[in-house]
């Protein structure tokens, strides 16, 4: 049985991607994943809305889908 994702390891990796990749290229990685774009669809819903940084835009999108995940084991730990 694996253990529970630490939720400072997902802001980390986070933190990591969003430094070395661009916005529209998590657009595409999300949409490849199948990964709902909150930060995205924040911004279609309210046009004065202010994007998130990259790195919590995936950080919240990565959080969501391990806790969404049918397999227990992918929960992320605080």
């Amino acid at each position: 049985m694996s253990k529970p994702i630490d939720a400072v390891a997902v802001e980390n990796i986070s933190k990591i991607l969003g430094e070395y990749t661009t916005g529209p290229k998590i657009t595409k990685m999300f949409s490849l994943l199948g990964f709902f774009d909150y930060d995205l669809q924040r911004q279609t819903d309210n046009q004065w809305f202010k994007a998130s940084t990259k790195w919590r835009r995936l950080d919240e999108t990565i959080r969501h889908e391990c806790n969404a995940s049918l397999d227990c084991n992918n929960k992320v730990t605080t």
